[in-house]
């Protein structure tokens, strides 16, 4: 045979395996994708489930947030009364009054606490004679 004629046998040839090759899988890759695919959706649903639950957390917050934003509405306005309250009743025209807070001053000290009052504890403690043997006698 001829150098060119190897050439064209050998590319379809080739082509052939590759597409024997390609076609010839077996059924497991399917189940197995099958059941890959069970399970990714098995996946979603619980993230579903999660996320339905979070936007329900998210609601509930929300609402939280406007009940407090709306007492705290109602208590400014209920505050601006009780500020009025709060100007020297006596007033005049012309002159600067203000409302100062301050900090309290704290001071350490040392004091002495008497904790137990003086006391004396008397024991008995019984006389010990020794034995003396006097020699002699």
């Amino acid at each position: 045979m001829k150098k060119g004629n190897t050439k064209i046998a050998v590319l379809p040839l080739s082509l052939a395996i590759m597409v024997l090759a390609g076609c010839a899988g077996t059924g497991n890759d399917q189940q197995l994708t099958q059941s890959e695919l069970m399970k990714r959706e098995k996946q979603i649903e619980n993230r579903e489930k999660m996320l339905s639950a979070k936007e329900m957390e998210v609601k509930k917050a929300a609402a939280m947030v406007e009940q407090q934003s709306k007492s705290q509405a109602s208590s400014s306005q209920s505050n601006s009364m009780a500020d009025d309250t709060l100007l020297p009743p006596s007033s005049k025209v012309g002159e600067c009054y203000a409302r100062v807070w301050v900090e309290p001053t704290y001071e350490q000290e040392q004091i002495k606490i008497k904790v137990k009052d003086e006391s004396e504890k008397i024991k008995l403690i019984d006389a010990k004679y020794p034995w003396l043997e006097i020699p002699g006698n």
